[in-house]
């Protein structure tokens, strides 16, 4: 019985722990978070991010005279 109490008290204890997340200067203080790896996230606007793909608009033509050239 006291077994199971103990360990009911410290499942309460890391969920306690594990929910409360430390502040910035919290971990600085620790030396856990240094200055150049706190990221800070901010909205940005949507556009397509891929890149364009000029090969895909070559006619056959162009696909020969390229392969003539090297």
């Amino acid at each position: 019985m006291q077994l199971k109490t103990s360990l009911k008290l410290v499942y309460q204890r890391v969920a306690t722990l594990l929910s409360q997340r430390p502040t910035v200067a919290e971990l600085q203080a620790r030396k856990i978070l240094r200055f150049n790896e706190y990221v800070e996230v901010t909205d940005a606007h949507d556009y397509d991010r891929r890149a364009d793909k000029p090969w895909t608009k070559l006619t056959p033509a162009d696909k020969v005279k390229r392969r003539s050239k090297s």
